[in-house]
């Protein structure tokens, strides 16, 4: 009888072992399981955040192309106009060239500086890439890929470089070169996957 209870508690503890052995086994998928859930939504939120940062980022720098554009404009029609009047005082043309003469420095300058940070927060190391496998490519170059980049046209371009469209279709030509494409090849396709 002895041997009985003591093969049937020999027995029992083999099953609630066998039970503990299997609650914390399964508790442990659980744990896991959801800690693996957590890290994959976590990891999801935080691709939808920065896809959202760089959308913004995206249509900021759309804007400030615009933006640029407009007071290119702006400031070219207002140099135009002082151009293009007629003032009898010899003081008065030296005034009025030195305010062409200033709003010309600050339509160049500006304009590129204000540009270059905005499509470098958005297109993260597109010149350093484009450069290290186009090494003899020169800032202006980079500049023209940085704008074909965003498919503006010539004529975008042109109104914030002052390049002629004549000149930008020769540095369109030399950087098709450079980039070894042929006449068929689409320049702003490939200047996309940089």
């Amino acid at each position: 009888k002895r041997n009985f209870k003591a093969q049937h508690f020999r027995k029992e503890m083999t099953y609630i072992l066998i039970i503990l052995i299997g609650v914390i086994v399964t508790m442990t998928f659980v744990f896991l399981f959801l800690l693996q859930h957590n890290k994959t939504r976590r990891k999801t939120l935080e691709k939808d955040k920065l896809t959202k940062e760089l959308e913004y980022k995206k249509k900021e720098l759309t804007t400030n192309v615009m933006y640029l554009l407009k007071k290119n404009e702006f400031i070219t029609s207002i140099s135009n106009k002082l151009k293009s009047t007629d003032f009898d005082s010899i003081d008065n043309t030296d005034a009025i060239d030195r305010i062409i003469s200033q709003l010309d420095k600050s339509i160049s300058s500006d304009s590129w500086e204000e540009f270059e940070v905005r499509f470098q927060e958005v297109h993260v190391d597109f010149y350093n890439r484009l450069s290290k496998q186009y090494p003899d490519l020169t800032p202006n170059e980079l500049r023209l890929c940085a704008f074909l980049r965003l498919n503006m046209t010539s004529k975008e371009i042109s109104d914030i470089t002052f390049q002629s469209t004549e000149s930008l279709k020769t540095a369109r030509y030399r950087l098709r070169k450079k980039l070894d494409l042929d006449r068929e090849d689409n320049l702003v396709a490939f200047l996309t996957k940089f």
